[in-house]
């Protein structure tokens, strides 16, 4: 009753470290474009053209599934890894009790397995990578009771056949499960495993129909990297035990040989299970990236839990099954880890931008006349723009076209078009900065210009003051807390520049002044058109309150001859 005692325990330290600030950083790409195309209704036109491309068809129906549940929210599509991989501790601390036959043993693995990192990172991940850490200790360990009971079989089809749905890339671990079986010599187990996966490769026709369409139809091309065996050293295992670190090759080699020897030289019945289930993916993973871009440690993280497994045994056996040098061994592994953990939720760089502040400072300055460009074709920009404007991606051949004169379409059709900053824009805000005008006042790596023509549509507060007998204000626009917009319509061409008097007043005498010429200087009253609609904006850097707002025109130089008129109340 007491090892069931700390079992809950641990179980529920796994689930609130896991549940720790969950929703607080956004969702990151892959974990939005999962938001936004694996919800959509399974076998619908739009999924089944989906599926032409994405070869998890059962990772697909299961967040479909379970938004239909919880909705979309940050917090509902990460409480699902959450809930599967908070279960998957409990499989493994059962499935290392099986193979070690020690509860004591198994709790400790319970235990590092609650502060794991790289568990920890994929269980606040809305991906399916967090489901395989529950999924796949669950396939070994129904595979070994049904290796063990002959009459098992059932359940580890049905689960094993799902998991490799969910994610294509189990398929290593039942081949980790077949070098296990040759490795025991046992002809009749063989032979059952054999009729087995028959029935299982059966189940998986659909899948393996669409994988094909997917590989060779379509064209898929995988995003990570290409076979690096030294990062095997470097990378892979310090990430999958350690969490996100890089070792050097000699240390690499060392944690590797330490780990492997360990296991083989030890005297566990079931080393040579746990043995397979680490090496094989590696190696499969490192075969397939040879000739695909599939070569990251998040695609093996399942082989985490295999390493905790790894670590208690080889201590457990080194001490020759003393409690004490392997509480001291865990101790001392999770003091890394708690070090690692908290890195990642208080100092290291968060794994998405801060993308509900870019749309929400978008929300408040697009109209439905309004175009947002974005270089990056991230995913999570569909998911957290809710603007009323357009919105559009730059496609990565767009420069090979003509790519100027659809720019130039867009200046007719839009009022205002917001540029994200990053490199692919580049050549775009250029030629934008020679084109049309640039709105001073914009923030959060974002560039707002506007045609030079203006459209009549965009003055928020239409107004119709003469000033000075040199032109008429025909209103004015507020963008946010940063910028003004004024409009002027001119009546004459004058002898000298005019300045605009704009006064911000809090109080009589507290006044902000914030004379300019018209549009900074690059539109000269001399020889401006009689008739036609100017920009004029003015950026806003000015502290907090109530103010009052004054405008006037004056001869450049001669502040003193203007006359103020007050258009408004600004409240930043």
């Amino acid at each position: 009753m007491r090892y069931w005692g700390i079992l809950t325990l641990l179980i529920g330290a796994a689930f609130l470290i896991r549940l720790h600030h969950l929703d607080t950083v956004n969702l990151r790409g892959d974990e939005a474009y999962n938001a936004v195309h694996w919800t959509k209704t399974p076998f619908s036109p739009a999924w089944m053209q989906m599926i032409q491309y994405e070869p998890n068809p059962g990772a697909l129906i299961t967040y479909w599934a379970w938004s239909q549940l919880t909705g979309k929210s940050e917090f509902a599509l990460r409480y699902l890894p959450v809930l599967m991989n908070t279960f998957g501790l409990a499989v493994m601390v059962a499935l290392a009790r099986r193979l070690m036959g020690d509860w004591r043993l198994a709790l400790l693995v319970g235990a590092l397995w609650v502060g794991a990192p790289f568990l920890i990172w994929h269980a606040q991940d809305a991906r399916q990578y967090a489901l395989l850490t529950a999924l796949t200790p669950l396939n070994f360990y129904l595979f070994l009771g049904a290796l063990e009971r002959k009459n098992r079989w059932w359940m580890y089809l049905l689960v094993q056949t799902f998991t490799i749905y969910l994610y294509y890339v189990e398929l290593f671990w039942v081949a980790a499960q077949g070098v296990y079986v040759l490795i025991l010599r046992r002809r009749d187990l063989f032979n059952q495993a054999v009729r087995v996966w028959l029935m299982m490769g059966v189940l998986l026709i659909p899948l393996f129909v669409q994988i094909y369409v997917v590989v060779f139809v379509g064209d898929y091309e995988a995003t990570a990297t290409s076979a690096d065996v030294s990062a095997l050293f470097t990378r892979f295992f310090p990430t999958l035990l350690f969490g996100d670190n890089t070792f050097p090759l000699w240390a690499g080699l060392m944690l590797v040989v330490g780990i492997i020897g360990g296991l083989c030289f030890s005297d566990w019945r079931g080393k040579w299970l746990v043995v397979a289930w680490i090496v094989i993916p590696l190696l499969l993973l490192t075969l397939v990236s040879i000739r695909a871009n599939f070569f990251l440690p998040r695609y093996v993280v399942t082989v985490t839990p295999a390493l905790l497994l790894a670590v208690v045994m080889i201590v457990a056996w080194l001490s020759r099954r003393r409690l004490m040098i392997p509480l001291i061994t865990c101790a001392l592994l999770a003091g890394i880890f708690s070090i690692e953990v908290r890195d990642y939720f208080v100092s290291d760089p968060p794994k998405a931008p801060d993308w509900v502040s870019l749309m929400d400072y978008l929300a408040t300055r697009t109209t439905e006349h309004t175009l947002v460009v974005f270089g990056q074709p991230d995913p999570a920009i569909e998911y957290y723009f809710h603007g009323v404007g357009g919105l559009y991606l730059l496609p990565m051949d767009w420069y090979q076209g003509d790519w100027q004169a659809e720019l130039d379409e867009f200046l007719q059709r839009y009022d205002a078009i917001f540029v994200a900053a990053d490199p692919f824009t580049g050549q775009l805000r250029d030629y934008l900065t020679r084109h049309a005008q640039l709105i001073p006042g914009d923030a959060l790596n974002l560039a707002q210009f506007r045609p030079w023509q203006v459209n009549p549509r965009e003055i928020q507060h239409p107004l119709n003051i003469e000033l000075a007998g040199v032109a008429i204000l025909r209103g004015y626009t507020h963008l946010g807390d940063e910028t003004i917009l004024l409009y002027w319509e001119p009546l004459v061409q004058t002898e000298v520049d005019y300045s605009i008097l704009l006064h911000l007043e809090r109080a009589p005498g507290d006044v902000i002044a914030l004379d300019h010429g018209v549009a900074g200087g690059v539109i000269s009253t001399r020889v401006w058109q009689v008739g036609a609609l100017y920009r004029d904006p003015v950026a806003l850097n000015i502290p907090a309150g109530d103010y009052a707002i004054y405008v006037g025109m004056y001869p450049t130089g001669a502040a003193g001859d203007a006359t103020r008129v007050r258009i408004d109340t600004y409240e930043p």
